[in-house]
């Protein structure tokens, strides 16, 4: 801090009368940091000058808080995967108790993450940046915990929201036609079959998938299934005998993909007629089919 050499100068920021003080380099890149906005003087009163250094103070607090709170995130987000992982062994193991706090708790890192409150998160807050992949990894989450809660009556109200979650989160997910069939193997031993049913209903009446084309790749991102996906909504959909189609491979469909998902020479066979059918279908409708979320 240095003293103007003129004794009773105007400050140009409080417009008083008297000594000013000289913002010294160091203050100027202080102030540029943590008081971007504040058009500054060169020159200051001590009253002016006390008040600028106080802000700073505070400013480089907050700064630093937040920067603690953004490292706290980014940490919880690399140590999501670790719970994530753990959660899923506890399920191959039956501890679903365990297996559900696992969740929770990866659950609630998404919601610190986003800043939002609990039982707040949404695929929209995934589905505009490069986390999108993420949307199926929650749903996957969400299935789990449908089928946790279905362990006990006790949980009936906890199975209901999370069915609601893994519902919203499968309108933009590529696994909803493979949840879809789990459900339908599910459903016979559930202990609320009439939950599941309605589940799967909701799922069916929302679009589904495509059971047989995804039980022959394992894999839902693949351009077979996409291709035959978008024949459906796009083409299948919007004629009367499309929709019949479809209501009626609902039906056919489960027990035929359970056998094709045990049989890789069927698989094999399957393959060979989608590679020639999904680009065909492609070409000839000139269908839509983006690269899945």
């Amino acid at each position: 801090m240095e003293t103007s050499g003129t004794s009773a100068n105007q400050c140009l920021r409080c417009k008083s009368a008297g000594p000013l003080l000289r913002i010294d380099p160091g203050l100027r890149l202080r102030i540029d940091e943590t008081l971007p906005s504040e058009n500054i003087p060169p020159e200051v009163c001590a009253n002016c000058f006390k008040q600028i250094t106080s802000l700073v103070s505070s400013g480089a607090k907050l700064m630093r808080e937040q920067n603690a709170r953004e490292q706290n995130k980014m940490n919880l987000w690399r140590n999501r995967v670790n719970i994530l992982k753990h959660g899923r062994k506890l399920m191959t193991l039956k501890s679903y108790s365990d297996a559900a706090v696992a969740y929770e708790k990866y659950l609630r890192i998404l919601e610190v993450v986003y800043d939002v409150k609990a039982g707040g998160l949404t695929p929209e807050h995934f589905k505009n940046s490069a986390r999108t992949k993420e949307i199926s990894v929650v749903a996957s989450v969400y299935w789990d915990l449908v089928r946790i809660y279905d362990t006990t009556p006790r949980y009936g109200d906890r199975q209901k929201k999370s069915i609601e979650k893994l519902l919203s989160f499968l309108r933009l997910s590529p696994i909803s036609s493979e949840i879809g069939r789990k459900a339908r193997q599910f459903e016979p031993t559930a202990k609320n079959q009439a939950v599941i049913k309605d589940f799967i209903k909701r799922i069916d009446k929302k679009g589904g998938g495509c059971f047989i084309a995804t039980a022959t790749y394992q894999n839902v991102e693949v351009f077979e299934v996409r291709a035959l996906c978008a024949f459906r909504d796009q083409v299948l959909a919007n004629s009367a005998a499309g929709r019949f189609f479809i209501k009626s491979y609902y039906l056919f469909s489960p027990p035929v993909a359970e056998l094709v998902d045990s049989s890789p020479r069927t698989q094999k066979l399957l393959k060979k007629i989608f590679r020639a059918l999904a680009p065909w279908l492609n070409q000839k409708f000139d269908l839509h089919t983006p690269e899945d979320v």
